[in-house]
């Protein structure tokens, strides 16, 4: 987006400066959506067609987190049929902009009738309530640490790992996530990185904080520019 470019909420309000927390003068960048950032509530310029997590409103003052990661006007369409619109960023939206509960994919998948980690052993095994499902691909709860299996083709942050943890805040595929984390130049010829296996132990806290600074971030909008709470 160029600063030429004017923004407004894609529900037709009228939009003002004072609405967003702009991070680092960044109404001014280049990119045609806007997102706001799950940690620190700062609204940044994005392209549309990035993945995020994102904010349905319905009602006055009503929203309704969706952990389905889409491009803003795939998010702009879910919400329009499903509830009202992409959430309009007052006060109350920015409060809901809070810890929700999101996945994260892991190194684990199915193998046959068993499932696997791409790299190692692990002995962790806490499934959510009536897990393992009948999906390929496992991602953790961000809050409650319970393994579900999830779509392979669904689009998450990821962990990757070799010597030390690396937090990707991207929403990629499991098989994305694991030829980025391949892909990664290591700081050795011996070894690589590779998707996260959820060790018991010593390091199982600072897995799981990893996990919960998996930034997720919410959406909104510019072609002329739309500003509304997607991710």
């Amino acid at each position: 987006m160029t600063s030429s470019c004017t923004w407004h909420w894609s529900n037709g309000k009228r939009y003002h400066k004072d609405d967003t927390k702009w991070g680092h003068n960044d109404s001014r960048n280049r990119g045609d959506c806007a997102h706001v950032s799950y940690s620190h509530k700062m609204v940044y310029v994005s392209d549309c067609s990035t993945y995020y997590f994102f904010i349905c409103q319905y009602q006055p003052s009503k929203y309704k987190f969706i952990a389905q990661s889409k491009t803003w006007y795939e998010a702009q369409e879910y919400c329009e049929d499903k509830y009202d619109d992409l959430a309009y960023m007052t006060d109350p939206i920015y409060r809901a902009v809070e810890e929700e509960d999101f996945p994260v994919w892991i190194g684990l998948h199915r193998d046959g009738e068993t499932f696997k980690w791409s790299k190692g052993l692990s002995d962790y095994e806490k499934w959510a309530p009536g897990e393992p499902g009948d999906d390929n691909c496992v991602a953790i709860s961000s809050i409650s640490k319970n393994m579900n299996t999830r779509n392979c083709s669904d689009r998450f942050p990821f962990i990757c790992i070799k010597d030390n943890l690396l937090l990707v805040k991207e929403n990629k595929t499991w098989e994305e996530a694991l030829d980025h984390c391949r892909g990664l130049t290591p700081s050795t010829h011996y070894t690589r990185y590779d998707l996260v296996s959820v060790q018991l132990g010593e390091e199982y806290d600072y897995v799981m904080q990893k996990i919960m600074e998996a930034d997720t971030e919410e959406v909104g909008p510019c072609p002329d520019v739309d500003m509304n709470a997607a991710g």
